[in-house]
């Protein structure tokens, strides 16, 4: 986070996750409510029912290891419904070193059978197409 504590009481949305600002940063929670009063969210991602999850709007209980998933599903989530405000993204941030959709790797271009088979020819050292078959279908 680069800007103030203060500016947090204009967000539209507060992530907390993994932490429980209310007990251990008091201070930068009183910014965060008042982002809830001005009509913010605050959703708290966490295994534990803290004090902050009790202030939010959304409380999402996960197991220990999933966050990473979690993470991952609102992204595509937002992704493709196009939850976003799509001028800041464009214009304040990475999003236009986007790899392109029609980028495809060598899996894709030629099937994963002539992927496999050549990592084999040359794994084997194998120039026969039956000793490649043979010698892919024993590593399996």
């Amino acid at each position: 986070m680069t800007n103030h504590w203060i500016d947090v009481k204009n967000a539209n949305v507060v992530l907390i996750m993994g932490a429980n600002p209310a007990e251990n940063h008091p201070v930068a929670f009183r910014w965060i409510l008042r982002a809830k009063d001005n009509g913010g969210k605050i959703i708290c991602v966490d295994p534990r029912f803290t004090r902050s999850a009790s202030k939010a709007d959304i409380y999402a209980p996960l197991r220990p290891g999933t966050d990473i998933a979690f993470l991952g599903g609102m992204i595509r989530h937002i992704l493709e419904n196009k939850l976003y405000e799509e001028e800041p993204v464009r214009n304040y941030t990475n999003a236009s070193y986007l790899v392109n959709p029609d980028f495809k790797l060598p899996g894709d271009l030629h099937g994963p059978g002539v992927v496999v088979e050549g990592m084999a020819r040359r794994r084997a050292g194998l120039e026969r197409p039956e000793a490649v078959a043979a010698y892919a279908a024993a590593r399996v």
